[in-house]
């Protein structure tokens, strides 16, 4: 990590810079400490703007049932916290670019539907696109990095 600070850098985000993160982001800043968590810290702060929709909210409480063993407390408190921390919008998109993997489709129909200036993800699907609808797509390293924090 750059020991130079955001603030140092001037390359602080705006709190008007509204992100989507991919499911994949939330599991892992749910599970480990590091630069997944970093845009989840960023919107505790008011830093950035996070949107979600009820497609991405309804993945990641499946992901931690099926697969994290969960319960239904922790779900609660993750479901309430997403909805703390940012917008749920409302999705009208309906896309069918990457075909590999149809939940990718959903971060990008609420990018979209959202109107956000990134996505951050580490899925290889919706990385390997870079952009969609005049939209960066980056993985959570280029975002610290592109703070000057990574």
């Amino acid at each position: 990590m750059s020991s130079a600070s955001s603030e140092s850098t001037g390359r602080r985000p705006p709190a008007d810079v509204r992100v989507v993160l991919d499911t994949n982001v939330y599991v892992s800043a749910i599970l480990f400490d590091g630069l997944p968590e970093l845009p989840l810290k960023l919107a505790r702060m008011r830093k950035l703007s996070l949107v979600t929709s009820e497609a991405i909210v309804a993945e990641l409480i499946g992901v931690l049932t099926s697969k994290l063993g969960r319960n239904s407390q922790q779900l609660q408190d993750v479901d309430k916290e997403l909805r703390r921390l940012g917008s749920v919008v409302a999705t009208r998109s309906r896309l069918n670019v990457i075909r590999e993997d149809d939940a990718d489709n959903r971060v990008l129909e609420c990018a979209v539907d959202g109107q956000v200036d990134l996505i951050v993800t580490g899925d290889r699907h919706l990385a390997a696109l870079g952009s969609f609808a005049g939209i960066r797509i980056i993985s959570p390293k280029a975002f610290a990095e592109a703070l000057g924090l990574g």
